[in-house]
């Protein structure tokens, strides 16, 4: 509550006076298209939060209320238009741009957002992994959450469970699996997540799952969206780009997997839509060059991130985005505030939070608070 207080004030005092401005262009060079990020759409978000990560969650009123704000002073184009004017080359818009895009391909994009969308005559894009669709299946991330939130309930794993989890894992000894299973449910999946490759994370769900049964995800669990649904979103208007096939974090895995990722991702969007998929979201916005370069090989035109950053070298395959969620303009009661809105349009907050991911490389980062 002190720390939503005080962005709270600060946001009020950086709006009256414009240094939300200045302080976002201190943060780095502002880009030309704002482009919105979020992941799923629900009817009530504090239900919803009790199961399932509450950073990837907006509520279809708030979802609104940033949308309304944002066409104050926005006109919204597709992420085609985005992309092209983002290029250096292409001539300043009279009035600010802005797209939306939704990642990972969860029915309630369908059922919730997109009939907003409709009404408001918002263009949106949709970026799925193909392996999900149509199967019922459930993401990495919201299982590993789910499961590692009943396990850390009131303390951390027991030594037993540890014992198991490093033999099935492999590793060297239980210290060292309670040196990477500790903390917090958010803080250990995301430290699962970005030091794994996909198939050690599978190991350690079924590890998880031997211990302690099934994951809680609720009365209502993140479901992907069908194949039909996507063609519903496409004939709306809807651009649908990649997002993987499984959703890993590229930068641990194996060339020849990012590969297969890119590839048969793109590969089976395209035959089903029957046109060129030419838009790609890196799985929590995590990508080094050789990524960036693998993305381009796979044919994609884009590669969009979750952050500011953008190289130089690569400007078409490092796209910049601004992830919103329910929480991220909210005053101390909750209730929606346009002065920390602004701020975030702006990129007032970003010296204060800037990006830890390492985009050069791809050695290791600090592991952040959000699963994207």
């Amino acid at each position: 509550m002190i720390r939503r207080c005080l962005k709270w004030g600060s946001a009020a005092a950086l709006r009256r006076t414009g240094g939300h401005l200045l302080l976002g262009r201190l943060a780095g060079a502002r880009p030309r298209v704002l482009v919105l990020g979020y992941h799923r759409v629900v009817p009530d978000f504090e239900a919803a939060a009790r199961h399932t990560i509450p950073a990837m969650l907006v509520s279809v009123a708030m979802l609104e209320r940033q949308l309304d704000w944002v066409a104050r002073t926005h006109r919204f184009v597709t992420l085609d238009e985005a992309a092209a004017a983002q290029s250096p080359d292409a001539p300043r818009s009279a009035c600010p741009l802005a797209t939306v895009t939704f990642d990972d391909g969860y029915a309630d994009v369908h059922e919730h957002a997109a009939p907003l969308l409709r009404r408001k005559g918002i263009p949106a894009a949709a970026f799925v992994a193909t392996d999900l669709l149509g199967t019922g299946g459930k993401l990495a991330h919201d299982v590993l959450y789910a499961l590692l939130r009943r396990a850390l309930e009131g303390s951390r794993l027991p030594r037993e469970t540890l014992r198991l989890v490093s033999q099935r894992m492999g590793f060297p000894s239980v210290a060292a699996a309670r040196a990477l299973l500790s903390g917090d449910p958010l803080a250990t999946t995301r430290a699962a997540l970005c030091t794994m490759p996909m198939a050690g994370v599978g190991r350690l769900v079924r590890a998880l799952e031997e211990e302690f049964g099934p994951p809680d995800l609720g009365p209502a669990p993140p479901r992907p969206m069908t194949w039909e649904m996507v063609s519903r979103l496409h004939a709306q208007g809807f651009l649908i780009g990649s997002h993987t096939r499984s959703h890993p974090f590229l930068t641990v895995e194996t060339p020849a997997r990012v590969a297969e990722e890119l590839r048969g991702s793109r590969d089976r969007l395209q035959r089903h839509l029957r046109e060129a998929v030419r838009h790609f979201a890196y799985p929590d916005g995590r990508y080094d060059r050789s990524i960036a370069a693998a993305v381009a090989e796979a044919g994609y035109a884009s590669g969009w991130g979750v952050c500011g950053h953008r190289d130089a070298a690569q400007p078409h395959l490092t796209m910049p985005r601004r992830l919103l969620w329910e929480k991220s303009c909210q005053d101390p009661s909750g209730r929606f505030s346009g002065n920390i809105m602004d701020c975030w349009i702006a990129g007032a907050f970003d010296l204060l939070a800037p990006c830890r991911m390492n985009h050069e490389d791809g050695s290791p980062v600090s592991i952040r608070a959000t699963v994207t």
